[in-house]
Order: structure tokens, then sequence, then C-alpha cells
């Protein structure tokens, strides 16, 4: 939840990560059968145990709806649109960054947002404050 002026803007949500890994194939070890007069045992296959990190699957699902609500009584007001939260615009601005070795927060005073980040190669921090606004 996110208060902006005398509104509240209400996010409701859930994410799933599916990983699928997919067997067999190329990594590991086979040992022959070994035939004696008395018998003779099966061979077997012995997969290498990082073998399955680089054939499985994941991916990311999220479902979420958000709202506009008075602070007051929480009743919907549907006069106002909510569909880029300050999150979003936190995460656009980070995204077009150049370079990923970088350390970074997000902190809240006041009524504003603040990124902060820190590129270890220039020792450099800086702050970027984002301000929540409906539309």
């Amino acid at each position: 939840m996110n208060e902006i002026n005398d509104k509240l803007q209400l996010t409701v949500g859930g994410y799933k990560e599916i990983t699928r890994a997919s067997g067999g194939g190329g990594f590991g070890s086979y040992t022959p059968g070994i035939s004696t007069p008395y018998g003779s045992t099966p061979g077997y296959y012995t997969p290498a145990p990082a073998s399955a990190s680089y054939q499985s699957t994941s991916w990311g699902k999220s479902t979420y709806f958000r709202t506009i609500l008075d602070k007051s009584n929480h009743e919907h007001l549907p006069q106002y649109t909510s569909n880029v939260s300050v999150f979003d615009k936190i995460k656009k601005y980070e995204d077009g960054l150049e370079g990923s070795a970088r350390i970074s927060t997000v902190f809240k005073m006041d009524s504003n947002y603040y990124f902060t980040y820190y590129y270890k190669k220039s020792k450099t921090l800086r702050f970027v404050e984002f301000t929540p606004q409906l539309r």
C-alpha cells in the first residue's frame, strides 16, 4: 500500500516461480554391465551432480491488480487510474542504467521514494527521487 496525498494506492497479487527440469542426456558417466560365469549385472548411468542445473528451465508468472482508495473510509475511487506505481517507475529507471556491477536499494522518506545505487567501478553513490502521482 502506498499513500499518495489523501489517497491510498493498493496493489494486491502474487508471484510464482515455475521450474521444469529435463532429464537425461550428455552429462555423467555410464558403467557397463559385467558378465561372469555366475550371471551378469546390468550397466547403469550415473548423472553428474551439476548436470540438472544445466538442463533445468525456470520462469516466473505474476498476477496483480491496483486500485485507488479514499484514505479516510477505504472506499474505491473509480475516477483515478493507477496503472503505473512508483515501483514500476523505479524498475524502469534501473533497467535503463548501464552496467550491472552495482548495489542498490529503495527507501521512503516523507512521501517520496529514493532509489539509491552505488557503482563499484567508479565508486559513485547516487540518489534518485521518485514522487508518487495519481492520474
